[in-house]
This record gives C-alpha cells, structure tokens and sequence, in this order.
C-alpha cells in the first residue's frame, strides 16, 4: 500500500453556472497545471416560481453538487490538496465533504492499493452556515428500476401521497420499467465530460468506484428545489449499512452513500447549509431487502421490467442483452431473494436465467453467505438474508437440482444452528432509521 503518485499538486473547484433559462448546469474542474473537465447537467423547466430564498437555497445545493460530482474527476490522480474557488465551507462543511470523499473512495482505494490515510482535507473558510427556507410539497422518488424503489412507489400511492419520480439520463432497462409505472417524471440530463473516459485509458490515472448516489442526492436537492418538492425519498434498504472489508482501521462499503451514516450527514448538511425545509431519507431503511421483495412480490407489478443488474447501466462498457446478466454478484444475490417467495416458473421468467445453475457463482456464494472474510463489492445484502433466502428456496423445492442449491443444501444449512431465529431477525424491521413521522404509516410501523 502507497500514497497516490499524484502528477499534480492540487484538485481545484473552479465555477458552477446555473441557466435558468435551459436549466443548464455547468460544473467546471482542473488539476493545477493540468487538465480541465466540464460537467453538465439539464433540469427541465418548473412552472414552479422561486422566492428569493429558495434562490439562495439553490446557490447553496448547486455549490453542492458541484462538490459532490469533482470526485469522479479528482479520483484520476488524488492530489493531497483541495482548492475551493466556487464557495467558502465552514468547519462542518469541510468535515462532511473530507468525509464523503475518504468513505466514498474506500472501495476505490482498498482496489488501487492505495493509502488514504490524511490524504483529503477539505479547507476551512472563517464563515457562518447559511441555510435558506423553502416552499416544497410533495415527494420526488428517485428511480433506478430495481425492485426498491418500485416498492417505494407503490407504497407512496396506496397512501395516496403527491409523488414525481426522477431518474438521470436515460437507458432502456429504465425507460421500460418507467412506462409501466406511468407516473409524472421529471428526467435530467448528464454529460460526464468525455475527456475523463479518455483520461481513464491511461496508465498513469487511477479509476474505480465513486459514490454515485451522493451525487444523485445532491442533484435531487436541485431538482426539489427548482420543482417545488419537500421530499426526496430515496429506497436504500438496512443492508447498505453494512460494509464489505476492514483496512487502515475503517470499514469499506461499497454502498457507504446509500448508508445511514452517510444519510444522517446529509440530512445534517442539507438543513445546515441549504435548507431545513427540505428532507431527504429512505423510506425502505427499517427493512432487509429480502422483506423488500416480499413486498415487491406483494404487489404484482413490474415482474416483467424489474432489473437490479447493473451491468444494464454501464456508461462505457458493452452491456447485456437481457435485463439480468445472471453472472454478476447481484443477480447472484437477488435470485434467491425471488426464489424464496416465487414459483420457479415466475422466477425464471423475471430473469431469463437459472442462476443456481451457474456453478463459475459459487465462490460468490461462498462470499454472499459469509465464508470469506471479504463481501463482494456490489450492492448486496448480509449473509442472513442470502442463507435464509436460499432456505426458503430450497423449502419451496424447485431448485433442488441445481448446483448452488445443491452445494448450499450440503455445505451450508448444516451449520445454520437455529434457522428460525435467523428467519426472525432477517424480518423484523430495525428502529435503526430516519424515516419522519407521518411517514412511518405508509410502510405500516
């Protein structure tokens, strides 16, 4: 393990522009005495008329964003300092994004070989937090066409609360589960700046995972704000509190920006430094992702659309044919969740694939179940919920020939000592959350 090799001393925050007019937002980067990148992003146009907080408070969220999207061009070569010329940040401010960028790129890091340790300070400026106060109503429901936040939705609509979803770009796995939610939607345009993708293929640059959905909650405070919403309800589930491997004294997740810890702060930062009007949580946080696609199951929709594979929404790389590779540690992963509650036929349905047959999976299962020390770096959930998952699987009966399931039948559920307890623990929601109030009824706690 090394410090980063940086070609260049610093990472410099130069401007953030905002359009009113297109809804253009232009983010502008540079490495002293080195490249330059431009981000953009398009909201469409609100009939939604902004006070003169609500201006302010935007100023603020963009000056966000602007943060929050740097990591992906900063993660190149990690230069030890950081130079903010688009804003000042009190000392707060500093710790959340010298926070955001060290947990963030734990994945990045622990991949790269790379010590971190102290290597990111945000600077302090001798300033007052400011926060502004707006007039939202309304829930925006991020969407990403996995299971969650369609459980999200549907919950939402039972109750019959105001709701508009919101997505980033556009890819056809979303597009077709979007159609079938048939909902108003508010879709916002992204362009990473090409020059990073041709940065990326050279030797001297570092690449990896960043913490998207940090930049998707600080672009969703944009777009509530410029579309009047209160609420932006994310649908991240306890898993993602959970990390994947110790190193340097610290845990890694991979889902570390779909965390509580990292919603906490958030929410801390948005009503400190944007707005104490606005409120951004998951409403799914209290419950494990197998409750989630029980719910999911419950509902009856999507069956057809649903994907959670990622490989669907690569930026760069060839993607699948199907909605689900069936090879990645997701589909791994959140096979069995469908196989628990669905019969074969509907499972197989939904994927295309027989999973359990894939015998290359199985030291993924190995990792799913907890037999080695390091949880595969994908959005996963706890070995709890895989082992009773695959349980329920294999109480159903189906999948009996398979090779996972033979393996987890000889292997693995002989050592679960009281499966029961496990069943209970996997679907008892926790009080671990920051779900408000008037809320909880709509998730039934």
């Amino acid at each position: 393990m090394q410090k980063p090799n940086s070609l260049y001393n610093a990472f410099i925050f130069e401007q953030f522009q905002f359009n009113q007019t297109n809804g253009e937002i232009l983010l502008s980067y540079r490495f002293e005495s080195g490249p330059r990148f431009d981000e953009r992003f398009v909201i469409p146009p609100s009939e939604h008329k902004l006070s003169d907080d609500e201006k302010k408070a935007l100023d603020r969220a963009l000056f966000s964003l602007h943060l929050a999207a740097g990591i992906s061009y900063y993660k190149a070569y990690c230069p030890s300092e950081m130079q903010v010329d688009s804003g000042q940040l009190t000392k707060d401010e500093a710790v959340f994004w010298t926070q955001l960028y060290t947990l963030g790129l734990g994945e990045f890091f622990y991949r790269n070989d790379l010590d971190f340790t102290d290597l990111i300070q945000f600077p302090v400026s001798d300033v007052a937090p400011q926060s502004f106060q707006t007039k939202g109503e309304g829930a925006l429901v991020p969407i990403g066409g996995g299971k969650d936040s369609l459980v999200t939705i549907e919950a939402l609509r039972a109750a019959d609360h105001p709701l508009v979803i919101f997505n980033v770009g556009e890819q056809k796995a979303l597009e077709a589960v979007i159609d079938a939610v048939d909902s108003r939607r508010i879709k916002v345009e992204r362009r990473i700046d090409p020059a990073l993708f041709a940065l990326n293929t050279e030797p001297d640059v570092y690449n990896g995972h960043i913490p998207v959905t940090a930049i998707i909650n600080c672009l969703a405070v944009v777009t509530a704000i410029v579309h009047g919403k209160r609420d932006i309800v994310f649908s991240n589930e306890r898993s993602a509190n959970v990390g994947n491997v110790q190193m340097n004294g610290i845990e890694v997740n991979h889902q570390y920006s779909k965390s509580l810890e990292f919603e906490r702060d958030f929410q801390a930062y948005v009503a400190a430094s944007i707005s104490p009007s606005l409120r951004v949580f998951s409403l799914l946080r209290p419950f494990s992702e197998l409750m989630i696609v029980q719910k999911f199951v419950e509902t009856g929709k999507y069956f057809d659309v649903v994907t959670s594979c990622n490989t669907s929404f690569r930026l760069v790389k060839e993607k699948p044919t199907g909605r689900w590779c069936g090879e990645c540690p997701k589909c791994a992963f959140v096979f069995p969740l469908f196989a628990a509650f669905l019969p074969k036929a509907d499972v197989m349905g939904i994927f295309g694939v027989n999973v359990f047959e894939n015998q290359t999976l199985l030291p993924v299962y190995e990792a799913l179940v907890g037999k080695t020390p390091v949880k595969p770096f994908e959005c996963v959930g706890e070995p709890e919920e895989v082992i009773v998952s695959l349980a329920m699987a294999h109480e159903r009966g189906e999948f009996e020939d398979a090779v996972i399931m033979k393996w987890f039948v000889a292997e693995v559920l002989p050592g679960v000592k009281d499966l029961e307890a496990m069943r209970a623990r996997v679907f008892a929601p926790t009080k671990e959350h920051v779900v408000p109030k008037d809320y909880l009824s709509v998730i039934g706690l």
